[in-house]
Protein backbone atom coordinates (compact mmCIF):
# COMPACT_ATOMS: atom_id res chain seq x y z
CA UNK A 1 0.00 0.00 0.00
CA UNK A 2 1.32 3.42 -0.95
CA UNK A 3 1.64 6.17 1.63
CA UNK A 4 1.82 9.90 1.12
CA UNK A 5 5.51 9.89 2.01
CA UNK A 6 6.09 7.63 -1.01
CA UNK A 7 5.09 10.58 -3.19
CA UNK A 8 7.75 12.83 -1.60
CA UNK A 9 10.48 11.99 -4.11
CA UNK A 10 12.25 15.35 -4.28
CA UNK A 11 13.79 17.68 -1.70
CA UNK A 12 14.02 21.47 -1.82
CA UNK A 13 17.13 22.91 -0.14
CA UNK A 14 16.69 26.49 1.05
CA UNK A 15 18.97 28.75 3.08
CA UNK A 16 18.99 26.93 6.41
CA UNK A 17 15.98 24.70 5.78
CA UNK A 18 14.82 21.87 3.54
CA UNK A 19 11.64 19.90 2.90
CA UNK A 20 10.48 16.95 0.84
CA UNK A 21 7.88 17.35 -1.90
CA UNK A 22 6.28 15.37 -4.73
CA UNK A 23 7.60 15.47 -8.28
CA UNK A 24 7.23 19.05 -9.44
CA UNK A 25 5.43 20.26 -12.52
CA UNK A 26 7.05 23.69 -12.04
CA UNK A 27 9.45 25.33 -9.59
CA UNK A 28 9.47 29.13 -9.57
CA UNK A 29 11.86 31.18 -7.46
CA UNK A 30 10.77 34.68 -6.55
CA UNK A 31 13.30 37.46 -7.04
CA UNK A 32 11.34 39.98 -4.96
CA UNK A 33 13.53 41.58 -2.28
CA UNK A 34 10.81 41.44 0.44
CA UNK A 35 11.36 37.83 1.51
CA UNK A 36 14.99 36.77 1.76
CA UNK A 37 14.08 33.85 -0.50
CA UNK A 38 10.91 32.22 -1.76
CA UNK A 39 9.86 29.37 -4.00
CA UNK A 40 6.56 28.10 -5.44
CA UNK A 41 6.35 24.42 -6.38
CA UNK A 42 3.38 22.96 -8.24
CA UNK A 43 2.72 19.23 -7.87
CA UNK A 44 2.86 17.31 -11.17
CA UNK A 45 0.04 14.91 -10.16
CA UNK A 46 -2.35 16.80 -7.89
CA UNK A 47 -3.70 20.38 -7.87
CA UNK A 48 -1.40 21.29 -4.97
CA UNK A 49 0.74 24.40 -4.59
CA UNK A 50 3.66 24.50 -2.16
CA UNK A 51 5.08 27.87 -1.12
CA UNK A 52 8.16 28.40 1.03
CA UNK A 53 9.59 31.75 2.08
CA UNK A 54 12.41 32.80 4.34
CA UNK A 55 11.85 36.15 6.02
CA UNK A 56 13.27 38.33 8.79
CA UNK A 57 10.82 38.87 11.64
CA UNK A 58 10.25 42.57 12.32
CA UNK A 59 9.78 41.75 16.02
CA UNK A 60 12.67 42.02 18.48
CA UNK A 61 11.20 39.70 21.14
CA UNK A 62 12.20 36.12 20.19
CA UNK A 63 9.15 34.44 21.76
CA UNK A 64 6.85 36.58 19.57
CA UNK A 65 8.71 36.22 16.25
CA UNK A 66 7.25 32.91 14.98
CA UNK A 67 3.62 33.50 16.09
CA UNK A 68 3.84 37.11 14.92
CA UNK A 69 4.94 36.21 11.39
CA UNK A 70 2.37 33.40 11.15
CA UNK A 71 -0.37 35.74 12.41
CA UNK A 72 0.58 38.39 9.86
CA UNK A 73 0.34 35.79 7.08
CA UNK A 74 -3.03 34.50 8.33
CA UNK A 75 -4.45 38.05 8.33
CA UNK A 76 -3.58 38.32 4.62
CA UNK A 77 -5.62 35.20 3.88
CA UNK A 78 -8.45 36.41 6.13
CA UNK A 79 -8.67 39.53 3.93
CA UNK A 80 -9.50 37.27 0.93
CA UNK A 81 -12.89 36.46 2.48
CA UNK A 82 -14.72 33.33 3.66
CA UNK A 83 -11.91 32.67 6.13
CA UNK A 84 -12.09 29.87 8.65
CA UNK A 85 -9.26 28.74 10.90
CA UNK A 86 -9.46 24.99 11.50
CA UNK A 87 -6.29 24.53 13.55
CA UNK A 88 -3.55 26.57 15.24
CA UNK A 89 -0.94 24.87 17.40
CA UNK A 90 2.71 24.64 18.33
CA UNK A 91 4.52 21.82 16.57
CA UNK A 92 7.99 20.30 16.80
CA UNK A 93 10.25 20.86 13.77
CA UNK A 94 13.63 19.19 13.48
CA UNK A 95 16.37 21.74 14.24
CA UNK A 96 14.04 24.62 15.18
CA UNK A 97 13.48 26.02 18.68
CA UNK A 98 10.05 27.48 17.79
CA UNK A 99 7.38 26.42 15.30
CA UNK A 100 3.64 26.82 14.85
CA UNK A 101 1.16 25.40 12.37
CA UNK A 102 -2.25 26.61 11.20
CA UNK A 103 -4.87 25.12 8.93
CA UNK A 104 -7.27 27.45 7.17
CA UNK A 105 -9.92 27.65 4.49
CA UNK A 106 -10.06 30.94 2.60
CA UNK A 107 -11.24 32.67 -0.55
CA UNK A 108 -14.58 33.75 -1.91
CA UNK A 109 -15.75 32.02 -5.09
CA UNK A 110 -12.79 29.61 -5.53
CA UNK A 111 -11.97 28.54 -1.96
CA UNK A 112 -8.67 27.00 -0.95
CA UNK A 113 -7.56 25.03 2.06
CA UNK A 114 -4.01 25.49 3.37
CA UNK A 115 -1.72 24.13 6.00
CA UNK A 116 0.87 26.73 6.98
CA UNK A 117 3.93 26.16 9.14
CA UNK A 118 6.24 28.86 10.50
CA UNK A 119 9.55 27.84 12.09
CA UNK A 120 12.62 29.70 13.31
CA UNK A 121 15.72 29.02 11.24
CA UNK A 122 18.15 31.24 13.12
CA UNK A 123 17.85 34.52 15.00
CA UNK A 124 15.06 36.54 13.37
CA UNK A 125 14.99 34.34 10.26
CA UNK A 126 11.70 32.47 9.98
CA UNK A 127 10.71 30.02 7.25
CA UNK A 128 7.06 29.63 6.30
CA UNK A 129 6.01 26.49 4.45
CA UNK A 130 2.50 26.49 2.97
CA UNK A 131 0.58 23.78 1.12
CA UNK A 132 -2.60 24.90 -0.69
CA UNK A 133 -5.30 22.76 -2.31
CA UNK A 134 -9.04 22.82 -3.09
CA UNK A 135 -11.16 21.79 -0.06
CA UNK A 136 -12.97 19.24 -2.26
CA UNK A 137 -9.63 17.38 -2.62
CA UNK A 138 -8.84 17.36 1.13
CA UNK A 139 -9.27 13.58 1.49
CA UNK A 140 -6.28 13.07 -0.83
CA UNK A 141 -4.30 16.28 -0.44
CA UNK A 142 -4.48 16.99 3.31
CA UNK A 143 -2.43 13.87 4.16
CA UNK A 144 0.06 14.91 1.47
CA UNK A 145 0.24 18.42 2.94
CA UNK A 146 0.86 17.01 6.42
CA UNK A 147 3.66 14.78 5.08
CA UNK A 148 5.30 17.80 3.40
CA UNK A 149 5.12 19.87 6.59
CA UNK A 150 6.44 16.97 8.69
CA UNK A 151 9.47 16.72 6.38
CA UNK A 152 10.63 20.28 7.15
CA UNK A 153 14.09 20.32 8.70
CA UNK A 154 15.98 23.39 9.85
CA UNK A 155 19.77 23.67 9.80
CA UNK A 156 21.53 26.71 11.16
CA UNK A 157 23.30 28.61 8.39
CA UNK A 158 26.22 29.07 10.77
CA UNK A 159 26.44 25.31 11.47
CA UNK A 160 29.92 24.19 10.30
CA UNK A 161 28.60 20.70 9.51
CA UNK A 162 26.07 22.02 7.03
Amino acid sequence: MSTMTDRLTERYEGSGYSFAHPAAETVERDVEPAPLESVVIRDAEQPVMIVAALEESPLATPVLQVPGLLGELLRKYEALGDYEQLLHSRIPVEGSDAAEVAEIVYGTGDPRQALILAARVEGRRIVTLQVHFAPATAAVNRPLALAILESLAVQSVSDPLR
